[in-house]
């Protein structure tokens, strides 16, 4: 093999690689999207405390308007996070700041 041949298959192997991670990565966000989230559990915001809450939200961020970016779970069990810019939902919507800074969208809203 010449030198051409070593860096033609080189950069091929790279490509490669790298369109597999790619295709990886859409059919995660592909699992991640979906139009609402659901959950059930205590809520702990310091909005409405320590509740048994089942609501059912619009998967939209109202902080960065990311849309199908939220997950249940991510970080902790009992909330939602944003995967795009990391915002922390309780399970009552509200965000997890002392002076939350948004809420999310509950379906019943619409």
């Amino acid at each position: 093999m010449t030198g051409n041949d070593k860096d033609f298959f080189k950069t091929f192997l790279l490509t490669l690689i790298a369109f597999i991670i790619l295709i990886s990565c859409l059919i995660y966000m592909g699992e991640v999207s979906a139009a609402e989230v659901e959950v059930y559990g205590y809520s702990t915001s310091v909005v409405s405390g320590w509740v048994i809450v089942n609501n059912t939200f619009i998967n939209h961020c109202p902080l960065c308007l990311a849309n199908n970016s939220l997950v249940v779970g991510l970080k902790r069990d009992d909330e939602i996070t944003c995967s795009y810019c990391g915002a922390d939902y309780s399970f009552d919507g509200y965000d997890k700041m002392y002076s939350p800074r948004a809420r999310l969208i509950e379906k019943e809203e619409i």
